[in-house]
């Protein structure tokens, strides 16, 4: 299966759709799934259950070469266990604009170990982003001593997970062609998970069929996203990230602030004016970067 679309448009439905799917977690996690073990094995397994037939149908084999393909699929599933626990920690107006100081980690990476070169102009740029992620933990204390909470370490460490993930997945797919690369993926990344089931076995039959259900919904969206963005990053690397991590969820958890407070998050103006101070200047710095 070959789309001839620039690969900018599918960084922007993944983009859209993580969105979408950020949200519907975060609310889960707050009204239905209260353990992040829990919720991250059973979306991932349902994005399992997904993906086999589908990739199979366009022709997914048996790998040719693993090393790349293993390493992609262990930062993906250590990047995306430490997305969902910062999930449940953190307000989706700090953590979504946080994805997005993923790019700069991105290319100082690429820097070092793909021989990209970085001018003065685009390590300012860089700095700008680190500075806007200061802006965007700030609460109404605003003190800088939110920089120090777990929430916002395990957000720093999966950037350099989630950079690491992207230049694997760009190689493997190069090694083994997108459909075997994401089929087999997904499988290794549901085996690493298998390791996590004493944290919430006894739990499972407590979940409610509408629980189950948006579970679905969230997995389906992963999913789709999913595909998206690796077809993205067969292509581009540098690019798709400042796209996939636009903070669009940030600005739909604040609109929902405003329609209703209970549901989500609420803060003082002067605490959501410093956030989006911090996300215009990750966004365009992100964007000159680009």
């Amino acid at each position: 299966m070959h789309f001839n679309f620039p690969f900018q448009i599918f960084a922007w439905v993944g983009s859209i759709l993580y969105a979408l799917e950020i949200l519907g977690t975060k609310l889960l996690s707050r009204h239905q799934v209260k353990n992040p073990w829990l919720m991250n094995f059973t979306y991932c397994g349902l994005m399992l259950i997904f993906v086999v037939p589908f990739s199979l149908h366009y022709g997914a084999g048996w790998p040719v070469l693993w090393p790349n393909l293993i390493l992609a699929s262990f930062f993906w599933a250590v990047g995306n266990l430490l997305y969902v626990i910062a999930l449940y920690k953190m307000d989706l107006t700090t953590l979504s604009p946080l994805f997005n100081v993923r790019m700069g980690f991105t290319l100082l990476l690429g820097t070092l170990f793909l021989g990209e070169h970085l001018s003065v102009l685009q390590l300012l740029f860089i700095g700008l982003m680190f500075l806007g992620s200061v802006l965007v933990t700030l609460d109404e204390k605003m003190s800088f001593g939110s920089l120090t909470k777990a929430g916002v370490l395990l957000v720093v460490f999966m950037w350099l997970v989630f950079s690491l993930d992207a230049m694997f997945i760009k190689k493997t797919i190069a090694d083994n062609g997108f459909w075997t690369a994401t089929l087999w993926m997904f499988v290794f990344v549901q085996f690493f998970f298998l390791f996590t089931v004493p944290r919430f076995y006894k739990e499972i039959e407590s979940l409610s069929r509408r629980a189950w259900l948006l579970i679905l919904l969230v997995a389906v969206l992963d999913f789709v996203a999913t595909l998206a963005v690796n077809r993205a990053y067969e292509k581009n690397i540098s690019i798709s990230s400042a796209i996939i991590t636009l903070p669009l969820s940030a600005i739909m958890a604040f609109a929902l602030s405003l329609m209703a407070p209970k549901v989500l998050e609420k803060h003082t103006a002067k605490v959501y004016t410093a956030r989006f101070i911090g996300i215009a200047l990750i966004v365009w710095a992100g964007i000159k970067l680009t």
